[in-house]
Protein backbone atom coordinates (compact mmCIF):
# COMPACT_ATOMS: atom_id res chain seq x y z
CA UNK A 1 0.00 0.00 0.00
CA UNK A 2 1.04 3.13 -1.06
CA UNK A 3 1.63 6.19 1.31
CA UNK A 4 -0.24 9.22 0.80
CA UNK A 5 3.28 10.71 -0.10
CA UNK A 6 3.93 8.49 -2.85
CA UNK A 7 0.30 8.59 -4.09
CA UNK A 8 0.51 12.74 -4.17
CA UNK A 9 3.67 12.26 -6.36
CA UNK A 10 2.32 10.03 -8.66
CA UNK A 11 -0.71 11.71 -9.48
CA UNK A 12 1.90 14.54 -10.16
CA UNK A 13 3.87 12.89 -12.77
CA UNK A 14 0.42 11.53 -14.01
CA UNK A 15 -0.97 14.64 -14.80
CA UNK A 16 2.43 15.99 -16.27
CA UNK A 17 2.71 12.79 -18.71
CA UNK A 18 -1.00 13.13 -19.56
CA UNK A 19 -1.77 17.03 -19.99
CA UNK A 20 1.72 18.98 -20.17
CA UNK A 21 4.06 17.57 -23.21
CA UNK A 22 5.94 20.26 -23.07
CA UNK A 23 7.15 19.48 -19.51
CA UNK A 24 8.00 16.30 -20.63
CA UNK A 25 10.03 16.97 -23.45
CA UNK A 26 12.25 19.89 -21.63
CA UNK A 27 12.62 18.93 -18.32
CA UNK A 28 12.38 14.88 -17.65
CA UNK A 29 14.07 14.93 -15.11
CA UNK A 30 11.01 16.65 -13.33
CA UNK A 31 9.11 13.61 -13.93
CA UNK A 32 12.13 11.08 -13.07
CA UNK A 33 11.91 12.47 -9.54
CA UNK A 34 8.13 12.49 -9.30
CA UNK A 35 7.98 8.83 -10.51
CA UNK A 36 11.16 8.01 -7.55
CA UNK A 37 9.58 8.96 -5.09
CA UNK A 38 5.78 7.62 -6.09
CA UNK A 39 8.02 4.54 -5.87
CA UNK A 40 7.41 3.66 -9.60
CA UNK A 41 11.08 2.66 -10.49
CA UNK A 42 10.62 1.61 -14.17
CA UNK A 43 9.09 5.11 -15.80
CA UNK A 44 11.60 6.84 -13.06
CA UNK A 45 14.39 5.21 -15.10
CA UNK A 46 13.06 6.05 -18.43
CA UNK A 47 12.94 9.33 -17.56
CA UNK A 48 16.37 9.90 -15.43
CA UNK A 49 17.92 8.08 -18.65
CA UNK A 50 15.85 10.84 -21.16
CA UNK A 51 17.06 13.59 -18.48
CA UNK A 52 20.50 12.30 -19.28
CA UNK A 53 20.88 11.87 -22.39
CA UNK A 54 19.07 15.45 -22.92
CA UNK A 55 21.85 16.74 -21.12
CA UNK A 56 24.53 15.60 -22.59
CA UNK A 57 23.00 16.78 -25.93
CA UNK A 58 23.78 20.22 -24.42
CA UNK A 59 27.41 19.07 -23.15
CA UNK A 60 25.96 19.88 -19.20
CA UNK A 61 27.79 16.25 -18.52
CA UNK A 62 28.02 17.23 -14.66
CA UNK A 63 24.17 17.24 -14.49
CA UNK A 64 24.26 14.06 -17.05
CA UNK A 65 26.27 12.17 -14.50
CA UNK A 66 23.71 13.08 -11.87
CA UNK A 67 20.73 11.78 -14.12
CA UNK A 68 22.52 8.95 -14.80
CA UNK A 69 23.75 8.14 -11.84
CA UNK A 70 20.26 7.87 -10.24
CA UNK A 71 18.90 5.95 -12.95
CA UNK A 72 21.31 3.53 -11.92
CA UNK A 73 20.36 3.24 -8.67
CA UNK A 74 17.16 2.96 -9.29
CA UNK A 75 18.06 -0.45 -11.26
CA UNK A 76 19.09 -2.47 -8.06
CA UNK A 77 15.20 -2.02 -7.28
CA UNK A 78 14.45 -4.24 -9.64
CA UNK A 79 14.50 -8.25 -10.18
CA UNK A 80 16.66 -9.25 -12.70
CA UNK A 81 15.76 -10.23 -16.52
CA UNK A 82 17.11 -9.76 -19.51
CA UNK A 83 14.69 -5.74 -19.98
CA UNK A 84 16.41 -4.87 -16.84
CA UNK A 85 20.10 -5.64 -18.45
CA UNK A 86 18.87 -3.54 -21.50
CA UNK A 87 17.71 -0.27 -19.00
CA UNK A 88 20.57 -0.41 -17.83
CA UNK A 89 23.00 -0.80 -20.92
CA UNK A 90 21.50 1.91 -22.21
CA UNK A 91 22.18 4.10 -19.07
CA UNK A 92 25.93 2.89 -19.02
CA UNK A 93 26.99 3.79 -22.73
CA UNK A 94 25.85 7.84 -21.95
CA UNK A 95 27.57 7.37 -18.23
CA UNK A 96 30.52 6.13 -19.23
CA UNK A 97 30.74 9.36 -22.12
CA UNK A 98 29.67 11.96 -19.59
CA UNK A 99 32.71 10.63 -16.98
CA UNK A 100 35.42 10.33 -19.98
CA UNK A 101 34.07 14.60 -20.63
CA UNK A 102 34.18 15.29 -17.14
CA UNK A 103 37.00 13.25 -15.21
CA UNK A 104 39.24 12.42 -18.05
CA UNK A 105 39.56 9.55 -20.44
CA UNK A 106 41.86 7.63 -17.66
CA UNK A 107 39.35 8.14 -14.80
CA UNK A 108 38.71 5.75 -12.59
CA UNK A 109 35.38 6.14 -12.92
CA UNK A 110 35.20 5.21 -16.17
CA UNK A 111 36.63 1.88 -16.51
CA UNK A 112 34.41 0.18 -14.34
CA UNK A 113 31.75 1.60 -16.28
CA UNK A 114 32.48 0.43 -19.14
CA UNK A 115 33.52 -3.00 -18.84
CA UNK A 116 29.85 -3.46 -17.04
CA UNK A 117 28.45 -2.36 -20.53
CA UNK A 118 30.66 -5.14 -22.32
CA UNK A 119 29.55 -7.68 -20.18
CA UNK A 120 25.79 -6.94 -20.77
CA UNK A 121 26.61 -6.48 -24.57
CA UNK A 122 27.31 -10.11 -24.59
CA UNK A 123 23.73 -10.83 -23.48
CA UNK A 124 21.67 -7.91 -24.91
CA UNK A 125 23.77 -5.39 -27.09
CA UNK A 126 23.69 -4.33 -30.14
CA UNK A 127 26.10 -3.60 -32.67
CA UNK A 128 26.23 -0.16 -32.11
CA UNK A 129 26.32 -0.28 -28.03
CA UNK A 130 29.25 -3.16 -28.43
CA UNK A 131 31.57 -1.20 -30.90
CA UNK A 132 30.48 2.13 -28.80
CA UNK A 133 31.95 0.17 -25.81
CA UNK A 134 34.76 -1.14 -27.50
CA UNK A 135 35.71 1.91 -27.88
CA UNK A 136 35.04 3.44 -24.94
CA UNK A 137 37.70 0.81 -23.52
CA UNK A 138 39.76 1.28 -26.27
CA UNK A 139 40.32 5.09 -25.48
CA UNK A 140 40.63 4.37 -21.07
CA UNK A 141 43.49 2.03 -22.08
CA UNK A 142 45.10 4.48 -24.45
CA UNK A 143 45.06 7.15 -22.50
CA UNK A 144 46.45 5.14 -19.53
CA UNK A 145 49.49 4.29 -21.90
CA UNK A 146 48.58 0.61 -22.24
CA UNK A 147 49.90 1.00 -25.97
CA UNK A 148 50.67 -2.71 -26.94
CA UNK A 149 47.12 -3.63 -25.47
CA UNK A 150 45.66 -0.75 -27.42
CA UNK A 151 47.01 -2.15 -30.67
CA UNK A 152 45.30 -5.35 -30.09
CA UNK A 153 42.44 -3.24 -29.57
CA UNK A 154 42.77 -1.33 -32.27
CA UNK A 155 42.71 -4.37 -34.77
CA UNK A 156 39.67 -6.03 -33.09
CA UNK A 157 37.92 -2.52 -33.83
CA UNK A 158 38.87 -2.53 -37.59
CA UNK A 159 37.62 -6.00 -37.78
CA UNK A 160 34.82 -5.44 -36.04
CA UNK A 161 33.66 -2.17 -38.35
CA UNK A 162 34.45 -4.67 -41.48
CA UNK A 163 32.20 -7.60 -40.34
CA UNK A 164 29.39 -4.63 -39.81
CA UNK A 165 30.20 -2.52 -42.77
CA UNK A 166 28.78 0.82 -41.34
CA UNK A 167 30.47 4.30 -42.40
CA UNK A 168 30.16 5.80 -38.73
CA UNK A 169 31.73 2.66 -37.02
CA UNK A 170 34.47 2.40 -39.87
CA UNK A 171 35.62 5.56 -39.07
CA UNK A 172 35.70 5.30 -35.40
CA UNK A 173 37.92 2.45 -35.70
CA UNK A 174 40.15 4.26 -38.24
CA UNK A 175 40.72 6.36 -35.02
CA UNK A 176 41.60 3.62 -33.08
CA UNK A 177 43.73 2.05 -35.33
CA UNK A 178 45.24 5.85 -36.28
CA UNK A 179 45.60 7.24 -32.80
CA UNK A 180 47.52 4.35 -31.61
CA UNK A 181 50.22 4.02 -34.65
CA UNK A 182 50.75 7.87 -33.73
CA UNK A 183 51.70 7.14 -30.30
CA UNK A 184 53.81 4.32 -31.05
CA UNK A 185 55.49 6.67 -33.77
CA UNK A 186 54.49 5.09 -36.86
CA UNK A 187 53.39 8.23 -38.34
CA UNK A 188 53.38 7.53 -41.97
CA UNK A 189 50.39 4.56 -40.88
CA UNK A 190 48.70 6.87 -38.70
CA UNK A 191 48.46 9.51 -41.57
CA UNK A 192 46.78 6.55 -43.95
CA UNK A 193 44.18 5.97 -41.34
CA UNK A 194 43.39 9.44 -40.80
CA UNK A 195 43.13 10.45 -44.32
CA UNK A 196 41.44 7.65 -45.16
CA UNK A 197 38.67 8.32 -42.73
CA UNK A 198 38.50 12.12 -43.78
CA UNK A 199 38.31 11.27 -47.40
CA UNK A 200 36.07 8.23 -47.37
CA UNK A 201 33.28 8.46 -44.39
CA UNK A 202 33.61 12.07 -43.34
CA UNK A 203 30.04 13.41 -43.25
CA UNK A 204 28.68 15.64 -40.79
CA UNK A 205 25.47 14.55 -39.64
CA UNK A 206 27.50 10.97 -39.14
CA UNK A 207 29.98 12.18 -36.93
CA UNK A 208 27.21 14.48 -34.96
CA UNK A 209 25.26 11.15 -34.17
CA UNK A 210 28.14 9.18 -32.75
CA UNK A 211 29.64 12.18 -30.97
CA UNK A 212 26.96 11.49 -28.53
CA UNK A 213 27.91 7.69 -28.03
CA UNK A 214 31.98 8.76 -27.90
CA UNK A 215 32.21 12.28 -25.97
CA UNK A 216 34.15 14.01 -29.55
CA UNK A 217 33.42 14.27 -33.36
CA UNK A 218 35.08 12.12 -35.65
CA UNK A 219 36.01 14.99 -37.93
CA UNK A 220 37.68 16.41 -35.26
CA UNK A 221 39.58 14.16 -33.88
CA UNK A 222 41.10 11.99 -37.17
CA UNK A 223 42.20 15.88 -38.45
CA UNK A 224 43.84 17.08 -35.11
CA UNK A 225 46.12 13.77 -34.91
CA UNK A 226 46.43 14.57 -39.03
CA UNK A 227 48.20 17.15 -38.72
CA UNK A 228 50.53 16.26 -36.12
CA UNK A 229 51.38 12.92 -38.57
CA UNK A 230 51.78 15.25 -41.16
CA UNK A 231 54.39 17.69 -39.42
CA UNK A 232 56.55 14.43 -38.04
CA UNK A 233 56.24 13.64 -41.77
CA UNK A 234 58.16 16.69 -43.39
CA UNK A 235 55.05 18.40 -44.17
CA UNK A 236 54.73 21.56 -41.42
CA UNK A 237 53.09 23.88 -44.18
CA UNK A 238 50.14 20.76 -44.65
CA UNK A 239 49.73 20.13 -40.81
CA UNK A 240 49.14 23.75 -40.03
CA UNK A 241 46.31 24.03 -43.50
CA UNK A 242 45.10 20.93 -41.79
CA UNK A 243 44.71 21.94 -37.94
CA UNK A 244 43.38 25.68 -39.46
CA UNK A 245 40.65 23.56 -41.12
CA UNK A 246 40.07 21.36 -38.24
CA UNK A 247 39.73 24.77 -35.75
CA UNK A 248 37.06 26.65 -38.15
CA UNK A 249 35.34 22.94 -38.06
CA UNK A 250 34.90 22.88 -34.59
CA UNK A 251 33.95 26.51 -33.86
CA UNK A 252 30.82 25.48 -36.83
CA UNK A 253 29.97 22.28 -35.31
CA UNK A 254 29.58 23.80 -31.40
CA UNK A 255 30.36 20.80 -29.54
CA UNK A 256 32.24 21.85 -26.49
CA UNK A 257 34.24 18.95 -25.98
CA UNK A 258 35.52 18.91 -29.23
CA UNK A 259 36.33 22.66 -29.42
CA UNK A 260 38.49 21.87 -26.14
CA UNK A 261 39.99 18.81 -28.00
CA UNK A 262 40.65 20.90 -31.10
CA UNK A 263 42.30 23.38 -28.83
CA UNK A 264 44.93 20.85 -27.00
CA UNK A 265 46.30 19.56 -30.29
CA UNK A 266 46.64 22.94 -31.67
CA UNK A 267 48.33 23.78 -28.67
CA UNK A 268 50.73 20.20 -29.09
CA UNK A 269 51.40 20.94 -32.62
CA UNK A 270 52.04 24.62 -32.25
CA UNK A 271 54.59 23.30 -29.49
CA UNK A 272 56.12 21.02 -31.88
CA UNK A 273 56.69 23.59 -34.46
CA UNK A 274 57.84 26.09 -31.53
CA UNK A 275 55.57 28.93 -32.05
CA UNK A 276 54.85 30.00 -28.82
CA UNK A 277 52.51 32.47 -28.94
CA UNK A 278 50.07 30.15 -30.89
CA UNK A 279 50.80 27.84 -27.83
CA UNK A 280 49.85 29.94 -25.63
CA UNK A 281 46.55 31.34 -27.37
CA UNK A 282 45.69 27.53 -27.68
CA UNK A 283 45.96 26.94 -24.07
CA UNK A 284 43.94 30.18 -23.22
CA UNK A 285 40.80 29.15 -24.97
CA UNK A 286 40.96 25.58 -24.47
CA UNK A 287 41.60 26.05 -20.25
CA UNK A 288 38.16 28.54 -20.38
CA UNK A 289 36.38 25.90 -22.52
CA UNK A 290 37.50 23.07 -19.73
CA UNK A 291 36.91 25.23 -17.09
CA UNK A 292 33.10 26.64 -18.31
CA UNK A 293 32.21 23.14 -19.18
CA UNK A 294 33.89 20.82 -16.67
CA UNK A 295 36.61 18.88 -18.66
CA UNK A 296 39.39 18.12 -16.10
CA UNK A 297 41.98 16.78 -18.66
CA UNK A 298 41.51 19.37 -20.94
CA UNK A 299 42.16 21.64 -18.18
CA UNK A 300 45.42 19.94 -17.13
CA UNK A 301 46.62 20.28 -20.52
CA UNK A 302 45.73 24.04 -20.93
CA UNK A 303 47.81 24.92 -17.30
CA UNK A 304 51.18 22.59 -19.37
CA UNK A 305 50.84 24.06 -22.67
CA UNK A 306 50.61 27.87 -21.09
CA UNK A 307 53.93 26.84 -19.81
CA UNK A 308 55.17 25.42 -22.81
CA UNK A 309 54.15 28.75 -24.71
CA UNK A 310 56.33 30.56 -21.80
CA UNK A 311 59.01 28.37 -22.32
CA UNK A 312 59.18 29.00 -26.17
CA UNK A 313 58.94 32.47 -25.36
CA UNK A 314 62.22 32.51 -23.27
CA UNK A 315 60.40 32.89 -19.91
CA UNK A 316 61.83 30.37 -18.54
CA UNK A 317 60.94 30.42 -14.51
CA UNK A 318 57.52 31.66 -15.52
CA UNK A 319 57.21 28.58 -17.50
CA UNK A 320 58.52 26.01 -15.39
CA UNK A 321 55.75 26.07 -12.35
CA UNK A 322 53.18 25.77 -14.83
CA UNK A 323 54.06 23.07 -16.81
CA UNK A 324 54.42 20.96 -13.32
CA UNK A 325 50.95 22.12 -12.12
CA UNK A 326 50.08 20.83 -15.57
CA UNK A 327 51.63 17.36 -14.95
CA UNK A 328 50.87 17.05 -11.83
CA UNK A 329 47.15 17.42 -12.79
CA UNK A 330 47.31 15.31 -15.63
CA UNK A 331 49.16 12.35 -13.83
CA UNK A 332 46.35 12.91 -10.79
CA UNK A 333 43.30 11.82 -13.59
CA UNK A 334 45.08 8.77 -14.40
CA UNK A 335 46.67 9.97 -17.20
CA UNK A 336 50.02 8.68 -18.85
CA UNK A 337 49.70 9.37 -22.84
CA UNK A 338 51.98 12.22 -24.01
CA UNK A 339 53.63 12.17 -20.65
CA UNK A 340 56.48 11.30 -22.24
CA UNK A 341 56.18 14.57 -24.38
CA UNK A 342 55.25 16.24 -21.15
CA UNK A 343 58.62 15.46 -19.16
CA UNK A 344 60.59 16.14 -22.55
CA UNK A 345 59.16 20.14 -22.51
CA UNK A 346 59.82 19.93 -18.56
CA UNK A 347 62.99 18.58 -19.24
CA UNK A 348 63.97 21.25 -21.79
CA UNK A 349 62.87 24.16 -19.44
CA UNK A 350 65.14 22.74 -16.59
CA UNK A 351 68.23 22.65 -19.15
CA UNK A 352 67.37 26.13 -20.07
CA UNK A 353 66.93 27.24 -16.47
CA UNK A 354 70.40 25.25 -15.48
CA UNK A 355 68.94 22.90 -13.41
CA UNK A 356 70.65 20.16 -14.56
CA UNK A 357 70.04 17.41 -12.12
CA UNK A 358 66.35 18.41 -12.33
CA UNK A 359 66.51 18.12 -16.24
CA UNK A 360 68.45 14.18 -16.38
CA UNK A 361 65.66 13.36 -13.32
CA UNK A 362 62.71 15.04 -15.94
CA UNK A 363 64.19 13.24 -19.18
CA UNK A 364 64.86 9.87 -17.85
CA UNK A 365 61.35 9.96 -16.84
CA UNK A 366 60.06 10.64 -20.05
CA UNK A 367 62.66 8.03 -21.97
CA UNK A 368 61.51 4.90 -18.93
CA UNK A 369 57.74 6.25 -19.76
CA UNK A 370 58.30 5.90 -23.53
CA UNK A 371 59.94 2.57 -22.97
CA UNK A 372 56.55 1.51 -20.36
CA UNK A 373 53.92 1.99 -22.42
CA UNK A 374 55.60 2.10 -26.03
CA UNK A 375 54.66 5.51 -26.38
CA UNK A 376 57.59 6.03 -29.19
CA UNK A 377 56.86 8.77 -30.82
CA UNK A 378 59.01 11.15 -28.49
CA UNK A 379 61.68 9.43 -28.24
CA UNK A 380 64.23 10.34 -30.49
CA UNK A 381 63.15 14.04 -28.91
CA UNK A 382 64.30 12.75 -25.28
CA UNK A 383 67.50 11.22 -27.11
CA UNK A 384 68.08 14.97 -28.55
CA UNK A 385 67.36 16.51 -25.44
CA UNK A 386 69.25 14.26 -23.31
CA UNK A 387 72.66 14.77 -25.59
CA UNK A 388 72.16 18.56 -24.75
CA UNK A 389 72.03 17.76 -21.17
CA UNK A 390 75.40 15.81 -21.47
CA UNK A 391 77.18 18.02 -23.88
CA UNK A 392 76.19 21.26 -21.19
CA UNK A 393 77.60 19.02 -18.78
CA UNK A 394 80.96 17.65 -20.23
CA UNK A 395 83.87 19.26 -19.09
CA UNK A 396 85.36 19.61 -22.82
CA UNK A 397 81.84 19.81 -24.66
CA UNK A 398 83.17 19.90 -28.41
CA UNK A 399 84.30 16.48 -27.72
CA UNK A 400 81.63 14.48 -25.77
CA UNK A 401 81.39 10.88 -27.06
CA UNK A 402 78.56 10.29 -24.73
CA UNK A 403 76.46 13.69 -26.42
CA UNK A 404 76.95 12.05 -29.38
CA UNK A 405 75.71 8.63 -29.16
CA UNK A 406 72.58 10.36 -27.75
CA UNK A 407 72.34 12.29 -31.15
CA UNK A 408 73.04 9.30 -33.16
CA UNK A 409 70.52 7.12 -31.71
CA UNK A 410 68.01 9.95 -32.08
CA UNK A 411 68.92 10.45 -35.47
CA UNK A 412 68.37 6.55 -36.12
CA UNK A 413 65.06 6.39 -34.12
CA UNK A 414 63.74 9.39 -36.04
CA UNK A 415 64.98 8.01 -39.19
CA UNK A 416 63.29 4.58 -38.23
CA UNK A 417 59.69 6.32 -37.61
CA UNK A 418 60.32 8.11 -40.53
CA UNK A 419 60.04 11.55 -38.35
CA UNK A 420 61.87 14.02 -40.47
CA UNK A 421 60.78 16.98 -37.99
CA UNK A 422 63.07 14.73 -35.10
CA UNK A 423 65.63 13.66 -37.56
CA UNK A 424 66.36 17.48 -38.46
CA UNK A 425 66.12 18.86 -35.08
CA UNK A 426 68.97 15.86 -33.69
CA UNK A 427 70.72 16.40 -36.92
CA UNK A 428 71.21 19.91 -36.05
CA UNK A 429 72.67 19.21 -32.52
CA UNK A 430 75.05 16.53 -34.01
CA UNK A 431 76.02 19.07 -36.66
CA UNK A 432 76.82 21.89 -34.38
CA UNK A 433 79.00 19.56 -32.18
CA UNK A 434 80.61 18.64 -34.90
CA UNK A 435 81.29 21.78 -36.52
CA UNK A 436 82.94 22.60 -32.78
CA UNK A 437 85.20 19.74 -33.10
CA UNK A 438 86.33 21.00 -36.44
CA UNK A 439 83.91 18.58 -38.74
CA UNK A 440 82.20 21.27 -40.86
CA UNK A 441 82.01 19.28 -44.28
CA UNK A 442 80.60 16.08 -42.16
CA UNK A 443 78.09 18.22 -40.50
CA UNK A 444 77.17 19.96 -43.59
CA UNK A 445 76.82 16.72 -45.50
CA UNK A 446 74.92 15.49 -43.00
CA UNK A 447 72.26 18.23 -42.36
CA UNK A 448 72.21 18.84 -46.03
CA UNK A 449 70.62 15.56 -46.50
CA UNK A 450 67.64 16.09 -44.15
CA UNK A 451 67.27 19.57 -44.95
CA UNK A 452 67.27 18.77 -48.34
CA UNK A 453 64.08 16.25 -48.46
CA UNK A 454 61.44 19.20 -47.21
CA UNK A 455 59.92 20.59 -50.21
CA UNK A 456 58.06 23.43 -47.85
CA UNK A 457 57.53 24.67 -44.22
CA UNK A 458 61.11 26.82 -45.13
CA UNK A 459 59.33 29.84 -42.74
CA UNK A 460 58.67 27.46 -39.54
CA UNK A 461 61.72 27.99 -36.57
CA UNK A 462 63.43 24.64 -37.18
CA UNK A 463 63.82 24.95 -40.76
CA UNK A 464 64.89 28.63 -40.89
CA UNK A 465 67.29 27.55 -38.15
CA UNK A 466 68.62 24.38 -39.78
CA UNK A 467 69.16 27.08 -42.73
CA UNK A 468 71.45 29.80 -40.72
CA UNK A 469 73.33 26.61 -39.71
CA UNK A 470 74.19 25.42 -42.91
CA UNK A 471 75.17 28.90 -44.20
CA UNK A 472 77.79 28.82 -40.74
CA UNK A 473 78.74 25.28 -42.11
CA UNK A 474 79.37 26.40 -45.94
CA UNK A 475 83.10 28.06 -46.22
Amino acid sequence: MKSKRQQFHQRIAEVLEARFPQTVQTQPELLAHHFTEAGMPAKAIGYWLTAGLRSRQRSAEIEAIGHLTKGRALLETLDPSPERDGRELELLGPLGVAYVAVRGYAAPEVEPVFRRARELCEGVGQPLQLFAVMLGIWEWHTVRGDLRLCGELAVEGIDFARSQNDPGITMEALFMRGETMLHRGDFAGARESFADAVEHYDDRERTKFWAVHTSHDAGITHRSNLAVALWHLGYPDQAIAANRQMCQLAREIGHPYSLAYAMHHTAWLYQLCRVGSEVRAAAKEGTAIAAAQGFALWRATGAFFEGGGLLLEGKVADAIPRLLGGVEAFVAGGAELTLSFQFATLGEAYLQAGSYADAHQALDKGLAIAQKNDECCHEAELLRLKGELLLVESPEPGSSPAAEEHFQRAIEKARSQQSKAWQLRATMSLARLWQRQGRSDEARRALSAVFGTYQEGFATPDLLEAAALLKALTP
